[in-house]
Protein backbone atom coordinates (compact mmCIF):
# COMPACT_ATOMS: atom_id res chain seq x y z
CA UNK A 1 0.00 0.00 0.00
CA UNK A 2 1.48 3.30 -1.23
CA UNK A 3 -0.98 5.16 0.46
CA UNK A 4 -2.02 5.47 3.84
CA UNK A 5 -6.17 5.96 3.66
CA UNK A 6 -6.20 7.31 7.17
CA UNK A 7 -4.23 9.91 6.95
CA UNK A 8 -6.76 12.32 6.32
CA UNK A 9 -9.30 11.15 8.20
CA UNK A 10 -10.17 13.99 11.01
CA UNK A 11 -11.21 12.24 14.83
CA UNK A 12 -14.95 12.96 15.29
CA UNK A 13 -15.38 16.19 17.82
CA UNK A 14 -16.94 15.67 20.72
CA UNK A 15 -19.68 18.07 20.15
CA UNK A 16 -20.87 15.69 16.67
CA UNK A 17 -21.30 12.96 19.42
CA UNK A 18 -24.47 11.15 19.61
CA UNK A 19 -25.45 11.06 23.72
CA UNK A 20 -25.17 6.99 24.03
CA UNK A 21 -28.37 7.06 25.85
CA UNK A 22 -30.72 10.04 27.14
CA UNK A 23 -33.39 10.02 29.38
CA UNK A 24 -37.20 11.07 28.54
CA UNK A 25 -37.98 14.58 30.11
CA UNK A 26 -41.48 14.46 32.14
CA UNK A 27 -43.45 15.84 29.03
CA UNK A 28 -41.99 12.63 27.16
CA UNK A 29 -42.74 10.19 29.70
CA UNK A 30 -46.25 11.72 30.65
CA UNK A 31 -47.02 11.31 26.15
CA UNK A 32 -45.59 8.40 26.15
CA UNK A 33 -47.85 6.96 29.61
CA UNK A 34 -51.00 8.33 28.19
CA UNK A 35 -50.08 6.73 24.49
CA UNK A 36 -49.99 3.23 27.07
CA UNK A 37 -53.21 4.10 28.68
CA UNK A 38 -54.76 4.33 25.07
CA UNK A 39 -53.90 1.33 23.77
CA UNK A 40 -55.52 -1.89 22.37
CA UNK A 41 -53.80 -3.89 24.86
CA UNK A 42 -55.37 -1.99 27.67
CA UNK A 43 -58.48 -3.39 27.24
CA UNK A 44 -57.13 -6.48 27.37
CA UNK A 45 -55.40 -6.38 30.91
CA UNK A 46 -51.80 -5.69 29.54
CA UNK A 47 -49.59 -3.95 32.02
CA UNK A 48 -47.91 -2.20 29.29
CA UNK A 49 -48.41 1.67 30.84
CA UNK A 50 -47.31 0.40 34.18
CA UNK A 51 -44.21 -1.50 32.87
CA UNK A 52 -43.48 2.11 31.06
CA UNK A 53 -43.84 3.50 34.87
CA UNK A 54 -41.77 1.16 36.50
CA UNK A 55 -38.91 1.49 33.71
CA UNK A 56 -39.03 5.14 33.74
CA UNK A 57 -39.02 5.66 37.55
CA UNK A 58 -36.20 2.96 38.50
CA UNK A 59 -34.25 3.37 35.70
CA UNK A 60 -34.19 0.02 34.39
CA UNK A 61 -33.38 -1.42 31.54
CA UNK A 62 -36.36 -3.28 29.34
CA UNK A 63 -34.88 -7.06 30.37
CA UNK A 64 -34.11 -5.73 33.81
CA UNK A 65 -37.95 -4.37 34.37
CA UNK A 66 -39.39 -7.73 32.80
CA UNK A 67 -37.37 -9.45 35.01
CA UNK A 68 -38.18 -7.84 38.28
CA UNK A 69 -39.84 -9.65 40.84
CA UNK A 70 -41.88 -9.64 44.00
CA UNK A 71 -38.53 -10.01 46.07
CA UNK A 72 -36.89 -7.25 44.36
CA UNK A 73 -39.35 -4.95 46.11
CA UNK A 74 -39.20 -4.03 49.79
CA UNK A 75 -42.16 -1.84 50.19
CA UNK A 76 -40.90 -1.68 54.38
CA UNK A 77 -37.11 -0.07 52.94
CA UNK A 78 -38.85 1.83 49.82
CA UNK A 79 -36.54 0.26 47.57
CA UNK A 80 -36.55 -1.96 44.68
CA UNK A 81 -33.63 -4.13 43.94
CA UNK A 82 -32.65 -4.25 39.77
CA UNK A 83 -30.59 -7.19 38.84
CA UNK A 84 -28.50 -6.85 35.50
CA UNK A 85 -28.73 -11.08 35.01
CA UNK A 86 -29.52 -13.28 37.60
CA UNK A 87 -28.07 -16.08 36.00
CA UNK A 88 -24.63 -13.70 34.98
CA UNK A 89 -25.23 -14.83 31.00
CA UNK A 90 -25.40 -11.34 30.11
CA UNK A 91 -22.13 -9.08 30.52
CA UNK A 92 -22.68 -5.47 30.23
CA UNK A 93 -20.48 -2.63 31.17
CA UNK A 94 -22.31 -2.28 34.86
CA UNK A 95 -23.00 -3.86 37.89
CA UNK A 96 -25.21 -7.15 37.80
CA UNK A 97 -27.47 -5.50 40.66
CA UNK A 98 -28.40 -2.04 42.25
CA UNK A 99 -31.01 -0.66 44.57
CA UNK A 100 -32.69 2.04 43.79
CA UNK A 101 -35.10 4.41 45.52
CA UNK A 102 -39.19 3.54 45.86
CA UNK A 103 -40.53 7.44 45.30
CA UNK A 104 -43.99 7.34 46.37
CA UNK A 105 -45.32 7.32 43.17
CA UNK A 106 -43.36 4.30 42.38
CA UNK A 107 -44.82 2.98 45.64
CA UNK A 108 -48.48 3.34 44.76
CA UNK A 109 -48.08 1.71 41.38
CA UNK A 110 -46.37 -1.33 42.39
CA UNK A 111 -48.96 -1.76 45.05
CA UNK A 112 -52.08 -1.61 42.88
CA UNK A 113 -50.59 -4.45 40.26
CA UNK A 114 -51.95 -7.98 40.65
CA UNK A 115 -50.71 -10.45 41.64
CA UNK A 116 -50.24 -13.46 39.80
CA UNK A 117 -50.50 -16.77 42.53
CA UNK A 118 -47.78 -18.85 40.31
CA UNK A 119 -45.34 -16.51 39.03
CA UNK A 120 -42.85 -14.69 41.16
CA UNK A 121 -43.00 -11.77 38.56
CA UNK A 122 -43.98 -8.69 38.78
CA UNK A 123 -44.91 -8.27 35.00
CA UNK A 124 -46.15 -12.16 34.39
Amino acid sequence: MRHNPMVNLQPPRADDAVPHSRVLTPKEAGQLLEAALASPARLKGELLAEWIAVTYLTFARKSEALRLTWDDIDFEARTVRIINDPEGRQHTKTVAERTVPMVPMLGALLQALPRHVTSPYVFF
